[in-house]
C-alpha cells in the first residue's frame, strides 16, 4: 500500500497569486516554497493509505459526482506550529459536498485512518515543517496582507508519495457532477 492525497486544482491566475504568496512566506521563514515540488492545490483529504486501483476508482467516482467548485481565500492560518496555510471560505453547499466526498474516501478498501484526519480542513499549504521557526516567523507572517484570491476548481487531482517522501501526480479528473 502507498499513501495518497486527494486534492482540488488551483487554476491560473489564482495559482500564480498563491505562488507569489508562498514566495513571500518563504522569504520570512527561510523554507522552500511548496510549489517548488508540486503546484498549489486544495487538500481535500489528508494522506490515505490504500492500493492505487482503489484510489483511482474512488477518484473517478468523486469527479463524476463533484461539480466545479468556487473558492475565495484571503487569510493565513497555522496548523499548530507545523504548517501555514490558506483556508478557503466554504459555503454550506460546498461543505456538504466535501463531507460526502470524505465519507466516500473512508470507504476505500484497506483504508487506514490518518493521523491528520481529525483536524482536516480544506486548505492550501503555504509552508511546511515550520515548527523550528514558527515563534520567530509567525508574528511577521500573520501581518501579511492577502488580497482575496478567487477561483473555480475543476480538477480532482491524486498525488502519490514515493519512497523518498515526494508527492507525484498519478491522476487528474475533471469534476462533472451536478
Amino acid at each position: 500500500m502507498s499513501r495518497y492525497i486527494f486534492a482540488l486544482n488551483v487554476p491560473e491566475p489564482a495559482s500564480g497569486k498563491i505562488r507569489a504568496l508562498m514566495d513571500r512566506v518563504a522569504k520570512i521563514t527561510g523554507l522552500e516554497a511548496p510549489y517548488r515540488t508540486r503546484p498549489p492545490y486544495i487538500t481535500l483529504f489528508p494522506p490515505v493509505e490504500a492500493e492505487e486501483e482503489d484510489i483511482q476508482r474512488i477518484a473517478k467516482h468523486l469527479a463524476r459526482n463533484l461539480p466545479p467548485m468556487s473558492f475565495t481565500t484571503d487569510e493565513i492560518h497555522p496548523f499548530g506550529k507545523k504548517y501555514l496555510s490558506l483556508q478557503p471560505k466554504v459555503p454550506l453547499a460546498l461543505a456538504e459536498q466535501w463531507i460526502s466526498a470524505c465519507k466516500i474516501i473512508r470507504e476505500v478498501p484497506g483504508y487506514v485512518r490518518g493521523r491528520y484526519e481529525g483536524e482536516n480542513t480544506l486548505h492550501i499549504t503555504l509552508a511546511r515543517h515550520t515548527s523550528s521557526i514558527f515563534d520567530k516567523a509567525y508574528p511577521r507572517i500573520k501581518r501579511l496582507r492577502v488580497e482575496p484570491i478567487e477561483f473555480i476548481a475543476t480538477l480532482l487531482v491524486v498525488y502519490k508519495e514515493d519512497q523518498d517522501g515526494n508527492w507525484k501526480c498519478v491522476g487528474s479528473f475533471y469534476m462533472t457532477g451536478i
